[in-house]
């Protein structure tokens, strides 16, 4: 996604409801594709970022539990 998506983006996650709908029944088809485009690249980002958040978390877990174990190696 570029930056005239984002802007576009940004603009569209703005509006109130009301104000929503209103431009959406206001512009052409091919508009409402390419702002369902880029609402679902934006939550497909959201998820991806999502998801390696939580490997991320699952790996500092890990790593936690490593070093827990060398600290018991240490201790017996």
């Amino acid at each position: 996604m570029d930056k005239h998506d984002r802007d576009n983006l940004e603009f569209l996650l703005s509006l109130e409801r009301e104000n929503f709908q209103e431009w959406y029944d206001s512009i052409t088809a091919d508009d409402q594709l390419y702002a369902q485009e880029i609402i679902a690249q934006a939550a497909l980002e959201l998820q991806e970022q999502a998801e390696a958040m939580v490997i991320e978390g699952r790996l500092a877990k890990m790593k936690r539990f490593a070093l827990a174990e060398r600290v018991i190696e240490m201790v017996k």
